[in-house]
């Protein structure tokens, strides 16, 4: 649900996280990642951060890696 409101629009996204009865996940913070790639909002995927909320998964880097790519920001690709 939160990948299909993603695409369609952060905000949507963002209010039905908080709206859950439970507190979200990193999974659920993962799929906003790929939102962020997808309508190029590189500012909220740094506020985001996830690739320091969980660090054991690789695929947040790669993420955050293509964010800046298609921000055309090479220079932070290879950023941690």
């Amino acid at each position: 649900m939160v990948d299909l409101l993603g695409q369609a629009g952060l905000k949507e996204a963002f209010e039905f996280v908080k709206s859950m009865p439970m507190e979200p996940h990193a999974g659920v913070w993962g799929v906003f990642l790929l939102a962020f790639r997808i309508q190029c909002n590189t500012e909220l995927a740094e506020i985001l951060r996830l690739s320091e909320v969980d660090t054991q998964n690789a695929g947040n880097f790669v993420s955050m890696s293509n964010v800046y790519v298609a921000d055309n920001r090479w220079a932070d690709v290879s950023q941690k």
